[in-house]
């Protein structure tokens, strides 16, 4: 089974990535690694671990967009134009992955996997939730409700063909940011109520979750404002809950003193979309 590793960098050389330089540690057999630089600027020029992962033997493509894509349109699009391998790994820059683990789970059964998410520096496993809870085994129970980050997760080629049988890709490009991975994951839910689809908790990443860290600015709050009023847009069935959603987002923009942020919030609301995205429907 042959796979392949989506690394996403922003505003970082490949040098700085943690992800790719514990990817070079591995074997890397059948694992060919796309490095997407997603801005702002160019690559200075040399890479050590570009070097050692090529000395491997190891299939690397580095492409630059610099224009900071949507996430949702860079997963899409890369996974759509190379259909002929059998598992696809999103990875962010920061995280440490044995692939060679993974590795071992992909039989062209497992339609996903989705690792234990254990943060570096409580050492404490956050993800993946299951109804709401971290899940303490293996077991994802097919009729629960599964949430859990993108770094890490591999999905087959089997399940990017069903997504598509229904209508959708696997990440909804209305999000640009915050809640890519959320709707992965409500779609993933939504319709492995009626597919057989295998899913897998196995096989562990080590990252730096913002939540833990404490890691907060401006842009970040905002994009979680974005996040929240575009997810229950479109992934609430409740009318009242939207609209108590609404109202409690602009609330926060208020007593924040974030007067200029209503403006914003109206025009997510018109355009049902992230000011970034390129989404074309509705």
């Amino acid at each position: 089974m042959n796979s392949l590793v989506l690394v996403i960098l922003y505003d970082k050389e490949m040098d700085d990535s943690t992800t790719l330089r514990s990817l070079s540690k591995s074997k890397l057999n059948n694992v060919s690694i796309i490095v997407i630089n997603n801005g702002p600027k160019n690559f200075s020029g040399i890479s050590n671990v570009y070097s050692d992962l090529t000395h491997k033997g190891c299939n690397i493509e580095v492409i630059e967009f610099i224009d900071n894509k949507p996430l949702s349109y860079l997963y899409n699009h890369l996974i759509d134009e190379r259909p002929n391998y059998d598992y696809y790994v999103i990875m962010d820059d920061d995280s440490e992955i044995d692939i060679d683990e993974f590795q071992r789970y992909f039989d062209g059964n497992v339609d996903v996997i989705i690792p234990s998410i254990i943060e570096k520096k409580d050492g404490v496993k956050y993800y993946p939730l299951v109804n709401g809870n971290i899940n303490k085994d293996n077991n994802l129970p097919k009729k629960s409700e599964i949430y859990s980050i993108t770094s890490g997760l591999s999905v087959s080629k089997r399940l990017v063909k069903i997504f598509h049988e229904y209508g959708v890709n696997l990440f909804d490009e209305r999000f640009a940011l915050y809640g890519v991975d959320t709707s992965f994951y409500k779609r993933l839910n939504k319709i492995k109520e009626t597919e057989n689809i295998l899913m897998l908790n196995e096989c562990v990443i080590y990252h730096s979750l913002s939540r833990v860290s404490g890691e907060k600015n401006l842009f970040r709050i905002k994009e979680r404002l974005y996040d929240e009023v575009l997810i229950n847009m479109h992934y609430c069935p409740s009318l009242m809950r939207r609209v108590l959603v609404y109202i409690k987002v602009l609330i926060k923009c208020l007593r924040d003193g974030k007067v200029s942020w209503i403006l914003d919030i109206y025009k997510l609301l018109v355009s049902r979309k992230h000011p970034r995205s390129t989404f074309k429907g509705s």
